[in-house]
């Protein structure tokens, strides 16, 4: 089973309203997918994308890149047997002329044009279905208009013709089907729960996961998941928007009526929690089971009296590594040289490429600051973020520095005018004991907000 998270809680250079409800919401489901009591994926086996820095074709190389080496290293012929969630958290949007139904990313930007540096939903069909074509997928997608996406996963009569001989030719291995849940219609925008803490779609799709059902003591499927979802919102009164469940590709089955979602609330796991208090996993699709490739010996042909063959073999093959491996010693011994200096613009490093968000700010109503760390470069940076939009005439300020040493040299500080968003500068973290710390502050005509309580590693 993988997993891909992506999405943003803030758009600095866009268009869009931030908030830490997305945030939240994105966090949330991270740690349901690594729970034991959850979906129990490994953090190898999940893609966290959400709030990235990386650009679309950044996105797109990474989510190919990261199914590709789970399918080799699992053994799975063109996805067959493999179970993929892809989850997004954030803003859907029509864009462009053609009214395209795209995904804003944290990188997206209103110039030239905001379609161009959003996730378009068609992309990213065509995308899973490229990496993986024999896979089963789930795609949550916690945005506006989000059923809007269920014409985008639907096959073309070519396709489908296609994967119904595959199906015929090899019953056993073809495991290909979708099935989408979705936070509201193709016609309405989704909602943020009144206190800004959760998406409504989010909080209700995890109070279900986490709560169980009572009804049917059952592992629960996604439309189950859905309908008990639905029941929560529409027991509010009011005009929020109605989950959808969609199955565009039922090639193998309808996946969503699969249960594939562990239940508290089953007996057997209720017993074990008494006695153990431990939550069993639930049994639903196992998980790949990687298998070690089998190395045919490479000189079993040769003949023993014949050594020389071999001694000319190595040389060929010490070269050959050599060849290979050289520049790319050269090039990590650049980026030690240039990545991890404290004081780079990290944006001008490739410390970027495997940047990642290891904490942020919780229920600052106003502002998010958050640590981001380059686990090859072993540097940070901190990022400040305004959520509303009164960045005109205003400013953000945020500061990282060593724990041991607030006020010391290495502290690296920045305050940006009418901007919605600020990034520090990195500093290399010399020891894996260093601790470091962020803090920031925004500022509202006269009125300075901050600085936050420090957000240390």
């Amino acid at each position: 089973m993988l997993a891909i998270v992506c999405g943003a809680s803030a758009w600095p250079n866009a268009d869009f309203s931030g908030s830490i409800a997305y945030a939240n919401t994105a966090h949330g489901w991270r740690e349901y997918l690594t729970d034991r009591c959850g979906m129990v994926v490994e953090e190898e086996d999940l893609l966290w994308l959400f709030d990235s820095l990386l650009d679309v074709s950044g996105h797109s190389a990474s989510i190919a890149d990261f199914i590709s080496s789970r399918i080799e290293e699992g053994e799975f012929v063109h996805g067959a047997g493999l179970l993929i969630f892809l989850i997004y958290i954030g803003h859907g949007a029509f864009l462009g002329k053609r009214r395209d139904y795209c995904l804003p990313i944290r990188s997206t930007t209103s110039l030239p044009l905001p379609q161009q540096s959003s996730l378009h939903v068609a992309d990213l069909a065509e995308l899973l279905s490229r990496q993986a074509p024999s896979s089963s997928r789930v795609v949550i997608l916690d945005c506006c208009f989000a059923g809007q996406a269920f014409k985008h996963f639907q096959s073309s009569v070519e396709n489908l013709t296609k994967a119904k001989l595959e199906l015929v030719l090899d019953q056993n291995r073809t495991t290909r089907r979708i099935a989408l849940l979705c936070a509201s219609s193709a016609h309405d925008p989704a909602q943020i729960d009144e206190d800004e803490s959760y998406t409504l779609f989010g909080r209700a799709v995890l109070s279900v996961l986490r709560e169980g059902d009572t009804a049917e003591l059952s592992d629960m499927s996604l439309r189950r998941v859905c309908e008990l979802a639905r029941g929560r919102l529409e027991s509010r009164g009011d005009d929020s928007p109605i989950p959808e469940v969609h199955s565009p590709d039922q090639t193998t089955g309808d996946l969503s009526s699969e249960a594939i979602f562990p239940n508290p609330r089953r007996e057997d796991r209720v017993l074990s929690t008494a006695s153990s208090g431990v939550l069993p996993v639930a049994a639903r699709i196992a998980p790949p089971t990687r298998k070690r490739r089998r190395r045919a010996p490479i000189f079993l042909w040769m003949s023993l009296n014949r050594w020389y063959l071999v001694v000319a073999s190595l040389v060929v093959l010490i070269a050959t590594v050599a060849w290979v491996e050289l520049p790319q010693l050269w090039s990590r011994d650049q980026v030690a040289q240039t990545g991890p200096r404290t004081g780079a613009d990290p944006a001008m490093t490739p410390c970027v490429a495997d940047s990642k968000v290891v904490a942020g700010t919780q229920n600052n109503p106003d502002f998010l600051v958050e640590l981001i760390e380059s686990p090859k470069c072993e540097s940070f940076w901190a990022r400040i973020t305004r959520y509303g939009d009164s960045a005109p005439g205003n400013s953000v300020a945020v500061a990282i520095y060593r724990r041991d040493n607030p006020d010391g040299p290495e502290r690296q500080n920045v305050s940006v005018p009418d901007s919605q968003s600020a990034i520090t500068r990195m500093i290399h973290r010399q020891d894996p004991t260093d601790r470091l710390c962020a803090t920031g502050s925004i500022t509202i005509g006269p009125t300075t907000i901050g600085p936050s309580v420090p957000l240390c590693t």
